[in-house]
């Protein structure tokens, strides 16, 4: 089944092949799933077995050029008796499983800059007041969340992209009134989308921080900030 993240494939083939006719049909299939996979931009391809099909899906796998097989996922189910039993529901949950907690090629390079990054300005790319505080620059190119990010109850927000802060105060002392007291995630998303800024949703274990957010940022100012 080949998968781009976050858009469902739009088309299913079923094929049944006897076991002796598969070596000459399995090149044909392998070319159908590449051209599906190219189609839709596919960044995995989640092949399901049964324990019995290791010799069957070897032989599917070693058809597809090398640049597919580096996206092929296997998952091995024992449940799996007849074509009838993989139904779009077995699909999901399978596909949703290997699929959770994983990032597209881009969000990928985007979090190998934060990790570069980071290694160099930690105190600008770690935690919610240096994502804040890049929101305020327009300075965030992306903004790391991960689904276990501790965040405060709320944030404040103005009526301009920019104008986000961790208190009511500071957004007064820049002559913000009233501010607007809103929960974090959506003021956080709210002002990423205003500004600019990419979300990534890592795995917890991919960002370094105590809170679970960072921040990419778009360039260093002049200050150094």
């Amino acid at each position: 089944m080949a998968h781009r993240k976050g858009r469902p494939p739009r088309e299913r083939l079923t094929h049944q092949v006897p076991t002796d006719a598969w070596q000459r049909t399995a090149p044909r299939i392998a070319r159908e799933l590449g051209d599906l996979a190219e189609h839709h931009r596919a960044e995995s391809i989640v092949l399901c077995r049964h324990l019995d099909d290791v010799w069957v899906s070897g032989v599917l796998v070693n058809r597809f050029p090398a640049v597919l097989r580096s996206r092929v996922t296997v998952v091995d189910d024992d449940s799996l008796s007849t074509p009838e039993s993989v139904g779009p529901t077995f699909l999901e949950e399978h596909v949703g499983r290997v699929l959770e907690g994983c990032l597209s090629a881009a969000d990928e390079r985007q979090l190998e800059d934060f990790l570069a990054q980071r290694a160099r300005h930690p105190h600008r790319s770690e935690g919610v007041a240096a994502a804040v505080s890049a929101l305020q620059r327009g300075q965030a190119g992306s903004l790391l969340l991960t689904r276990r990010a501790r965040l405060p109850e709320r944030v404040w927000l103005g009526s301009a992209p920019s104008q986000i802060a961790l208190s009511a105060a500071e957004l007064e002392a820049f002559g913000v009134t009233p501010p607007q007291e809103e929960p974090a995630d959506a003021a956080l998303l709210y002002a990423a989308h205003r500004t600019g800024a990419e979300l990534v949703v890592p795995p917890p274990d991919r960002v370094p921080s105590a809170d679970g957010v960072g921040v990419l940022l778009r360039y260093q100012d002049a200050s150094g900030r």
